[in-house]
């Protein structure tokens, strides 16, 4: 679910954001490593919201607020913490203008909605 998700982030985000993860292991990285960085990230997204987090959600409005705070949490955790801490950048700059604070709420929201339209954990 995690991977879906992704894709719709990617999508947001365009095929630049590929290449700055790439760009973040060094100036000799192929795109392709900056799509497998992410889609591993993807992964654990998904594994983590249908492992832990999908149950505080109860269904309808309520889980897609669930994927909305799950978007921005992650939004915190990764450009403003994860991304600063390897490339020495400034930690929790918090811009909300950017595209990356729109993608993650739309992975987020996309997230929680594909897993209660698929039953998500609870059928597993």
């Amino acid at each position: 679910m995690g991977i879906i998700a992704s894709f719709l982030y990617l999508g947001f985000m365009g095929s630049g954001e590929v290449s700055m993860v790439a760009g973040i292991l060094g100036e000799g990285s192929a795109a392709i490593i900056g799509f497998i960085l992410i889609m591993i990230g993807s992964a654990i997204y998904g594994a983590i919201y249908t492992g832990w987090v999908e149950s505080m959600a109860t269904g309808g409005w309520q889980t897609l607020g669930v994927g909305l705070i799950y978007g921005i949490i992650w939004w915190i955790i990764s450009p403003n913490i994860i991304v600063p801490a390897i490339t020495g950048g400034s930690v929790l700059s918090l811009d909300i203008s950017g595209a990356q604070f729109y993608a993650h709420i739309i992975s987020g929201v996309s997230l929680a909605w594909i897993a209660e339209a698929t039953g998500g954990s609870k059928e597993a």
